[in-house]
């Protein structure tokens, strides 16, 4: 890329998975955000699984109920901050939001929320995964990539 994208978008989106960040992705973003008139918006969602809620010998729910998010909200704030500081480090505008979602919902929150913003352009990356896991269920970038309603650049970490 050589530091300037073919294109530069005004709005650009850069989902963030629970490891914050990646160098790579944050390049790409940077690169492909308009100097002057663009702004990236940072989206975390807080994930977990779908679980049946505990239920008290009443049939009410439990107070103590586990959380079902893998991160806590201050966890979840802290890799967002993270992530803010690196672009505004680079000189790019950047703004950021959390959001939860059950594990199977988050490439649509993703998507919608770009959709919502306006987005030109989404930028993630992909994560290696293991032969089960990606035969087991379907990754968040291949439901972004298909719900998603602006072109969406999707960097490979490659093997780690």
């Amino acid at each position: 890329m050589n530091g300037v994208a073919a294109e530069a978008f005004r709005r650009v989106t850069v989902p963030l998975g629970p490891d914050g960040l990646h160098p790579l992705t944050m390049a790409a973003a940077v690169a492909a955000t308009d100097p002057r008139r663009g702004s990236v918006r940072v989206l975390h969602v807080r994930s977990g699984e779908p679980l049946p809620l505990p239920l008290g010998q009443d049939g009410g729910l439990l107070a103590d109920a586990p959380d079902l998010y893998r991160e806590t909200s201050e966890e979840a704030s802290g890799i967002l901050l993270s992530a803010l500081r690196g672009l505004c480090a680079c000189g790019v505008e950047a703004e950021g939001m959390v959001a939860e979602a059950p594990r199977p919902l988050v490439g649509a929150v993703l998507a919608d929320a770009a959709e919502a913003w306006d987005a030109d352009l989404i930028v993630l990356d992909r994560r290696p995964r293991g032969l089960l896991d990606g035969v087991l269920r379907r990754g968040v970038v291949e439901d972004v990539v298909r719900r998603a309603s602006c072109p969406v650049l999707v960097v490979s970490r490659g093997a780690v």
